[in-house]
């Protein structure tokens, strides 16, 4: 198991980056987790290829971390992507992410795949997804929102997690308890009122 950082900014961050996503590689397989902004440019800058594109999980619904989502759909299309796409994610995100998606005319984009939701429940341990050697659970995390943090483990050998969007909290200890790495996303407030160099 390999993961891409594709983006480790706030939703407001400096030139040189962009809002919090990654990938998962397993397999000959890529698991996108959030696309708040250009998630296919980005995986072509690291080297991935977008066509193996086999989930997306959005872990919640705010704008830097799901507004990106009908550019992907449209430039996998445009890639030639035919296959349906799974997408999984709490039902209020997934509820955004459709609307998201609607709010464009697309009656003349032949072979648009299809997307696929898949509802997540708002539970410690809940299922996402499962491979051949990858399970990935998730766990609601403290946020306005309905929100969760996940946990990739393949065969028990390797473990990721990610808080995602969150406080301090009991949930994001156990989401992250034996893991091998933890991607815990933080955000430093800044007010840039003049150009400042980070």
């Amino acid at each position: 198991m390999t993961f891409y950082l594709l983006g480790t900014g706030a939703a407001v961050s400096v030139s040189h980056r962009t809002t919090t996503m990654f990938v998962v590689e397993e397999a000959d397989r890529l698991i996108l987790v959030d696309c708040g902004g250009d998630a296919f440019q980005r995986m072509l800058a690291v080297g991935l290829d977008p066509s193996k594109l086999d989930a997306v999980i959005l872990t919640h619904e705010h704008p830097d971390h799901i507004s990106g989502y009908p550019l992907l759909i449209e430039k996998l299309w445009l890639y030639g992507r035919r296959r349906p796409i799974p997408v999984h994610g709490p039902a209020q995100t997934l509820g955004v992410a459709r609307t998201l998606f609607q709010a464009f005319s697309t009656d003349r984009w032949d072979g648009l795949p299809n997307r696929e939701y898949h509802d997540v429940t708002l539970e410690s341990g809940s299922h996402v997804l499962e491979t051949e050697h990858l399970t990935i659970t998730a766990t609601p995390v403290d946020h306005p929102v309905p929100t969760i943090g996940l946990r990739f483990e393949k065969s028990a050998r390797e473990v990721l997690a990610y808080s995602c969007d969150t406080a301090k909290s009991p949930s994001v200890v156990e989401l992250a308890r034996d893991a091998d790495v933890l991607i815990h996303e933080a955000l430093s407030l800044i007010h840039i009122s003049e150009p400042t160099r980070l």
